[in-house]
């Protein structure tokens, strides 16, 4: 198996992690089983369907990601044949997770956006600020993140 699959392998587990510490803190949360969260039409059919196709996509993100960070690291090595190794392992990961992080703070800020629209009608909610509230901060932490780093790369790379 390939270092890209191994990656996209990681990143799966780490999401189907994920669903389980969600699922299982909402059901201990909420005192009910886990089986409430199957559907009941198709005998858990379609959850379990949903749950593998989500698995599969974070290895397809994954393995894609993997890829892409190792074809733009080479280029950046050709690019600049005269930085030494570990300066360009520096200035390119700063450029490339700052483009990533740019990329969910803009997603995050259109996150606030369809929640208002989709789920705000007269007054807001205590959990829907607290939703509102937690989409914006992470945007406003991505947006930092992306202009210091974003900098920090360019200086040191140009």
């Amino acid at each position: 198996m390939d270092r890209h699959s191994k990656f996209g392998l990681k990143t799966m587990c780490v999401w189907i992690i994920f669903l389980t510490v969600l699922y299982g803190s909402y059901a201990v949360v909420t005192n009910s089983p886990l089986s409430g969260l199957l559907d009941k039409e198709t005998g858990g059919f379609i959850s379990l369907a949903f749950f593998v196709a989500w698995a599969l996509v974070w290895f397809a993100i994954g393995r894609y990601f993997s890829r892409d960070y190792a074809q733009k690291k080479e280029t950046w090595k050709r690019d600049y044949p005269a930085i030494g190794e570990a300066e360009i392992d520096k200035a390119f990961r700063a450029e490339y997770f700052s483009r990533l992080v740019k990329m969910l703070s803009i997603v995050f800020f259109f996150a606030v956006l369809a929640y208002v629209a989709a789920n705000v009608r007269e007054t807001i909610t205590l959990r829907s600020g607290i939703y509102i509230g937690t989409l914006m901060v992470l945007s406003i932490i991505c947006g930092i993140y992306y202009k210091k780093h974003r900098r920090d790369c360019q200086s040191s790379a140009g």
